[in-house]
């Protein structure tokens, strides 16, 4: 009898008082059955979040494609590299659903590169090679989505000082390749 109060004791959680995880856990004991209603609350914020990119890019494109034939290319990118890296960080940092999205939507609205960079890509290839111009964006968008958020994860888990120091390297780098070329237009 002993070993059985034991074991129940050794199996037995506690759960404090306002504390968010001991509440999440309670949540999630009591469940049954299959999770639709917090399947369907993931869906419904990543699709939010993800459609207000879009759309901030649906409207704003057309403008950011005038800013860079007025202005240059060069100063839309360097412009949404950093709206890139700021509004990106700043998802990460998201209290609650409509921060996020909002913080997505200003993403998406100041966020001119896509633009700029493919008619950089027509313009270096030759006609027969910009079908593999065009594609390279493609593939680099797909890979920086992989690697991207993989890189944020481990770096958030190591530590915030060196997150910070990898956007500020990558910043620099960024710069670095903007005053190599200072020679080109682009």
């Amino acid at each position: 009898m002993g070993e059985g109060l034991a074991t129940l004791l050794i199996n037995r959680k506690e759960y404090y008082e306002n504390c968010p995880g001991c509440k999440m856990d309670r949540k999630k004991e009591a469940q049954t059955g299959f999770p639709i209603k917090g399947l369907l609350t993931v869906w419904v914020v990543v699709l939010s979040a993800g459609s207000a990119y879009m759309l901030g890019r649906a409207l704003t494109s057309i403008f950011w494609g005038a800013v860079a034939d007025r202005y240059g290319r060069r100063p839309v990118i360097i412009f949404g590299t950093f709206v890139v890296v700021i509004f990106n960080t700043l998802f990460g940092l998201s209290v609650n659903f409509w921060m996020a999205v909002i913080t997505r939507l200003l993403l998406g609205l100041l966020n001119g590169l896509i633009g700029p960079i493919k008619a950089y890509a027509a313009e270096i290839f030759r006609v027969e090679y910009q079908a593999l111009g065009m594609s390279t964006i493609s593939s680099a968008w797909g890979i920086g989505l992989i690697i991207g958020p993989s890189l944020g994860g481990f770096l958030a888990q190591v530590s915030l000082f060196l997150a910070l120091l990898m956007h500020i390297t990558v910043l620099l780098g960024c710069g670095y390749c903007f005053i190599l070329d200072a020679g080109k237009s682009i």
